[in-house]
């Protein structure tokens, strides 16, 4: 429906044996799912990998990346991230590519200030399913929301899609939900923020609260103020998140409150 080209699906290893055919000349994949390998295994084609995102999380600099032709990524940080975390992949695969989907998309900031009473942007990613993709804030989103809400701000939850499939995550969502409809008619529960894209959410706040995911990256292009809520347990990989420079911490074991009252106040990190 979104697109005027063919579109074949090959829901299994077999039927990629007649879409590979020598008329395929490169092939993109655009997130780090393990079934990528049944692609790779075509020699003919140039394999270009593009992710779905540009974060700190382990996904965006895996070895496993290497098994590409090409690695398409958002700027010297994009290549830099796997030697920084040891993982060694030559030079020539490398292209980078800015972040076209941000143009036209992500309106930038007047530099103004915030209003009196900001609109602040609440997009926890999703629980992980590894160990060290366990990077989620969503656990603690009850008493964010609230601190935030607390302090005066108008909230947009916005949380992970990918949450939804996780029951206890689902109990959470509720839960805050209920929070922002007994405060305010005019704060953005999850439902009516995921019928609008993450662009759209960005555009619609003045600030953020965000984890280590791709859309710090993202909001960083609109110039606005962010906090990235992290657990003690990842002090380690908040170090190597050059990000982390540009925004505000907001650490899950500490009151929320002066971070908060910060991220909403004069930006001193402008």
């Amino acid at each position: 429906a979104i697109s005027e080209l063919p579109v074949i699906w090959a829901g299994a290893v077999e039927p990629l044996e007649s879409v590979f055919g020598p008329g395929v000349r490169a092939v993109f994949y655009v997130n780090n799912d393990p079934r990528n390998g049944d692609g790779i295994r075509f020699a003919h084609p140039r394999h270009v990998f593009l992710g779905h995102g540009d974060s700190e999380k382990p996904s965006s600099y895996s070895a496993v990346s290497g098994m590409y032709d090409q690695i398409f990524v958002a700027g010297q940080a994009g290549a830099d991230r796997y030697a920084d975390h040891g993982v060694l992949i030559p030079e020539s695969k490398f292209v980078r590519v800015g972040r076209p989907q941000l143009a036209g998309l992500i309106e930038r900031s007047t530099g103004s200030g915030l209003p009196e009473r900001p609109t602040v942007l609440y997009a926890p990613t999703w629980r992980g399913g590894l160990g060290d993709m366990l990077l989620g804030s969503l656990q603690h989103g009850e008493r964010i929301v609230s601190c935030l809400v607390e302090a005066g701000a108008r909230v947009v939850f916005r949380p992970h899609p990918l949450s939804y499939r996780d029951a206890e995550s689902r109990v959470l969502i509720g839960r805050i939900d209920a929070i922002l409809a007994g405060a305010a008619p005019d704060h953005v529960i999850s439902q009516q923020a995921d019928a609008m894209s993450v662009f759209a959410c960005m555009n619609e706040a003045d600030a953020m609260v965000a984890d280590i995911s791709s859309v710090l990256s993202d909001f960083l292009y609109a110039d606005k103020p962010f906090a990235i809520a992290v657990d003690r347990t990842n002090a380690a990989v908040i170090e190597q998140t050059r990000l982390a420079q540009a925004g505000l911490l907001l650490w899950l074991d500490e009151d929320p409150r002066e971070a908060l009252g910060r991220l909403i106040g004069p930006d001193d990190l402008a």
